[in-house]
């Protein structure tokens, strides 16, 4: 391997030390010559960190944060430890296909400097493959992308992405969600998107929010409403003109997202006031009058009815 390898495939990983060995066997089967693992523990309070080490090869870095801070931060904390030309972000409970490295090579080789994102199908556990509807062979520039965003039914995707683009756009330090990443980087620069099936998601990882009992998840999502609270606005105040103007269903989304954050975190005069002028404004959302007719009941039935919601989806 040259000091400088094609792909750094940057890979947080909290308390999953079964999935970590399975994501590194997945990357050290590939036979692409040019890549580089960096693993980096988020303060597993278990053997994380001891599975990760045993599956260390050559190419394998393992990086451990002193605290807990989140997915982007591990995330960040990979790239900037990366050398190769492009980063490959992938889930620790996710896993390569055979060949993966070798099909993204074969696509970085034929795109032009003008393109610094590949985005790669990933096949489901419950069947299928996302993004879908199938977009391959589009470019994606910022409106673009806003309008491909507000259509698609499932718009998750294997990121490969230049890693010259973050010293433009890096992820969100704190415990945002990322997707105020990928407005940023849509901005910024394009995205290709590609047919290619390069990486599993699997859902079998006990500490998944989708497996969380009832009681689990209603106690993170009170605990974590500030932090989405701020994600929401954060995306408002940056994007909210385009998104009104090319994404109109993800717009009204956050909106009515930004109440639930309101509600849950326990400001519920702001809540209700926003609430009101939600429906105001789109007085047929159904879900807008469930959330405030949850959320004026108050903290508990609002939680309840986001698990209830999330489990009919699953």
């Amino acid at each position: 391997m040259s000091s400088c390898p094609q792909f750094t495939v940057v890979i947080p990983v909290f308390n999953r030390p079964r999935q970590i060995e399975r994501a590194l066997r997945s990357c050290l089967v590939q036979r692409h010559p040019e890549f580089e693992v960096v693993v980096v523990d988020d303060a597993s309070t278990d053997d994380t960190a001891g599975a990760a080490r045993r599956s260390a090869g050559n190419r394998i870095t393992l990086l451990q944060h002193a605290i807990n801070r989140g997915v982007c931060a591990a995330r960040n904390t990979g790239v900037s430890q990366a050398r190769g030309e492009w980063i490959v972000f992938l889930d620790s409970d996710d896993e390569l296909l055979p060949g993966a490295l070798e099909i993204m090579a074969h696509r970085a080789s034929e795109v032009p400097a003008s393109i610094h994102r590949l985005a790669f199908k990933y096949l489901h556990p419950s069947g299928g493959c996302s993004p879908w509807p199938d977009a391959a062979g589009e470019v994606l520039d910022y409106r673009g992308y806003l309008r491909w965003a507000d259509s698609v039914e499932r718009s998750d995707f294997n990121n490969c992405i230049r890693r010259s683009t973050f010293g433009n756009v890096r992820l969100p330090e704190g415990r945002v969600y990322e997707r105020i990443y990928h407005l940023d980087f849509a901005r910024e620069f394009r995205t290709l998107m590609l047919p290619d099936i390069v990486a599993r998601i699997n859902d079998d990882a006990a500490n998944r929010s989708t497996r969380a009992s009832c009681l689990r998840y209603i106690r993170r999502q009170k605990a974590g409403a500030a932090t989405a609270l701020e994600g929401v606005e954060t995306i408002l105040e940056r994007h909210g003109e385009a998104l009104l103007q090319d994404a109109p269903n993800t717009y009204r989304r956050l909106l009515r997202q930004r109440i639930e954050c309101l509600l849950l975190a326990g400001q519920t005069t702001e809540g209700l006031r926003r609430g009101w002028s939600f429906l105001a404004c789109y007085p047929g959302a159904a879900n807008g009058w469930a959330t405030l007719g949850a959320g004026a009941l108050g903290r508990n039935p609002l939680a309840m009815l986001k698990f209830l919601h999330s489990r009919w989806r699953a």
